[in-house]
């Protein structure tokens, strides 16, 4: 089963709950229980390590960005209404927390810790997954999708590396950094990782949810090759992804998401396909 794919172990971080947060933004005398333990990523915004706290022998994770950069506000805020199991979950944020990081103008964003890992480190690990377990994965990163969309709210982002897998091998989208709240119009900033781009975002024309459709769509073809062999071939358009979607056999209901996908116009790509998937399979509580 999927569960058996992570093997690493850790304390639920659900022993935390609100009172971890009311520690780390109230009391800084406190600080010592808290220490930062290896680096999980970084990138040009900041970084992302694991947090040990001392007390109940737990982890979490923190990100850390610029204080002077909105986009940790703005991931906080919306991680905060996306309380849903498929989404990681918020514990909380804090500014300018000296003693906590080398530098003291730092927004935090403290997360839970899924210690499977992400389903990019997945692939690459096990290569091509079997067509059960990719159903399962994309049936519960689909649950997630409908939940923020639900909330007008647009990952932008979504790929492998932002897909983590706790220890009971529940799937959990994080990284709501390129997130955006919409109010129903076409959109126009743009934003997100190149080749998991839908063409709109590709071409910089207006787009609306269904982009992160076509995302769905190319983390499954991850799954399913193993990698992204065709990404280095794959243009504006997407050519290359249509091609590499023929070899892809899964169920009826994943196939036609695929199918949906892969239009290249985002106004005849399916709106309702993330949910459809979702209800299709009983995803695990």
């Amino acid at each position: 089963m999927i569960g058996s794919l992570t093997p690493r172990t850790t304390i639920s971080v659900s022993q935390l709950g609100d009172t971890y947060l009311a520690v780390i933004e109230s009391d800084s005398a406190n600080l010592k229980n808290y220490v930062l333990g290896k680096k999980l990523g970084a990138g040009k915004f900041g970084s992302v390590s694991v947090v040990h706290y001392h007390p109940n022998k737990s982890l979490v994770v923190v990100k850390s960005m610029n204080r002077n950069h909105t986009l940790g506000v703005k991931e906080a805020g919306l991680l905060k209404q996306a309380n849903h199991k498929h989404i990681v979950k918020f514990l909380g944020s804090a500014l300018n927390l000296v003693g906590f990081t080398q530098d003291h103008e730092q927004c935090l964003v403290f997360m839970e810790y899924a210690s499977g890992g992400t389903l990019e480190q997945l692939a690459k690990a096990l290569g091509p997954l079997q067509e059960v377990e990719v159903t399962a994965l994309t049936c519960q990163i689909a649950d997630g999708l409908v939940h923020l969309h639900d909330l007008n709210i647009i990952h932008r982002d979504l790929k492998g590396a932002n897909i983590v897998i706790s220890l009971d091998g529940c799937v959990k989208i994080t990284d709501l950094g390129c997130a955006k709240k919409i109010d129903g119009n076409l959109q126009m900033s743009h934003a997100g990782t190149f080749f998991w781009m839908s063409p709109e975002m590709v071409l910089q024309t207006p787009y609306n949810a269904t982009t992160d459709v076509w995302s769905l769509g190319i983390v499954i073809v991850e799954l399913m090759s193993g990698g992204h062999p065709w990404l280095k071939e794959r243009d504006g358009q997407g050519r290359p992804l249509l091609a590499a979607l023929q070899d892809v056999r899964t169920t009826p209901s994943i196939s036609n998401l695929l199918v949906d996908g892969k239009v290249a116009d985002h106004q005849r790509r399916s709106s309702n396909s993330s949910e459809r998937i979702a209800r299709s399979t009983t995803t695990p509580a």
